[in-house]
Parts: C-alpha cells; sequence; structure tokens
C-alpha cells in the first residue's frame, strides 16, 4: 500500500528544489514556491479527516492515483520544451501538485493500511508496512536525482513520465485489490475476507454472520 505512495510522485516532487535550480527557475520564485506547496500539503492533509468518511478510502485512493498521473504526464509532456512558460509551468505543478496528492495518496494510505489489516496481525502487518514504504521511498529518491541530473540520464521534466508509468499500475493494482474500507467494523471486514468477497465489492457486500461468531 505504501509503494502507491512512492509511484504516484512523491519522490519526484520532494526533488522540486533541486531540479527547479537545475533548469534555471530564479532562487526566489523557486523558495517560494517550495513553501507554497508545503502549505498546500499540509492543508490537504487536514482536509483529508473530514473528505475520507464522505467520499470512501478506495474511492479516494483512486481519484489521487488518476489525478497524480495526469499531473506527471503534463510535467513530462512540458519537459519535452526548452521555453521559458514550460520551466514556469513544471515548477508551478511540482510544486502544488500537492493538492492532490496529499489529501488522496498521501494520507489515506496510512488509514487503509491500518484497517484492512487483520486485528490479530495488525502489529506485524504495519510493522513490515512501514518498513517496505522506508525501502521502497530510499529506492525512489536515490535514484530520482540521477534521472534529472544532466551529467547522468539528464531527463529533465521528462522524468515524470517513469512516475506516471508507475501511477498507472498502482491505478490497476488498487482497483483491483484495495477495498471499500468506509463504514464496515473490523469483524465485518474479517468476515468478508474470510468468504472470499472480491474486494472491488468490499463497498456494497451484504455480510453474512460468520459461523465463528453466532448471533445471540
Amino acid at each position: 500500500m505504501f509503494a502507491v505512495q512512492q509511484f504516484t510522485g512523491i519522490a519526484f516532487y520532494s526533488q522540486a528544489l533541486y531540479f527547479l535550480g537545475i533548469i534555471g527557475l530564479p532562487t526566489a520564485l523557486t523558495f517560494q514556491l517550495a513553501l507554497g506547496g508545503f502549505g498546500v500539503a499540509m492543508l490537504g492533509n487536514i482536509g483529508s479527516w473530514f473528505v475520507m468518511n464522505y467520499i470512501g478510502r478506495r474511492t479516494l485512493l483512486l481519484t489521487g492515483i488518476v489525478l497524480n498521473a495526469f499531473c506527471l504526464m503534463s510535467v513530462g509532456i512540458a519537459g519535452c520544451f526548452t521555453t521559458t512558460a514550460a520551466m514556469y509551468y513544471i515548477g508551478y505543478v511540482m510544486n502544488f501538485a500537492q493538492l492532490f496528492y496529499s489529501p488522496t495518496v498521501g494520507a489515506v494510505s496510512w488509514t487503509i493500511s491500518a484497517e484492512v489489516s487483520s486485528v490479530k496481525a495488525r502489529a506485524k502487518t504495519q510493522s513490515l508496512a512501514i518498513v517496505t514504504n522506508a525501502l521502497v521511498s530510499w529506492a525512489m529518491n536515490f535514484i530520482a536525482p540521477y534521472l534529472i541530473n544532466t551529467d547522468q540520464a539528464n531527463l529533465g521534466g521528462k522524468a515524470a513520465f517513469v512516475w506516471m508509468a508507475l501511477s498507472f499500475l498502482s491505478l490497476l493494482w488498487a482497483w483491483l485489490e484495495v477495498p471499500e474500507l468506509r463504514n464496515r467494523t473490523f469483524g465485518e471486514l474479517d468476515d468478508m475476507f474470510a468468504q472470499k468477497t472480491p474486494t472491488r465489492h468490499f463497498g456494497k457486500a451484504i455480510i453474512e454472520p460468520s459461523p465463528s461468531f453466532p448471533e445471540a
């Protein structure tokens, strides 16, 4: 689940200050954009507290992946040009894409990871998930500068196409595997997994009492 956070471009966005300096944006503007991006990220996270219970975890995740994929696509296309307008576009999108990332993929991944795991195995599941997040984050942040640097791959803005492709792979996986958890108790979720309910149908599934938990 946490790998989706990295695959939808957060490692690329985190290189914004460095990358925008390379492509030639003024230092003062780069710093201002970064501050604005941090502010948007904070507001997005706060907004997710309220939105998540109305829209649902699965819907919010899928929407966030799609929005980030198109942001990355637009940055990649802009990176094919060397005009001043293209550079400014990349600068603004890389920082303000947090508007789409933070309240969706950035926030909901933690909630899904906590809620989808079995109650008995939750501590182990969360530990494994966080370690996976750290490893994938390290790999993405290690690779990103090599893709951007002028003395390495020198992809510039076109590096966004790499994360765009990973975003679409994440979208396919999430659509197939991530269930809707809104308004479900942990007992209901365990029952649905035990009954092998397709994850795509969790949101509308009617729960039959588990034989191991007879009705009073």
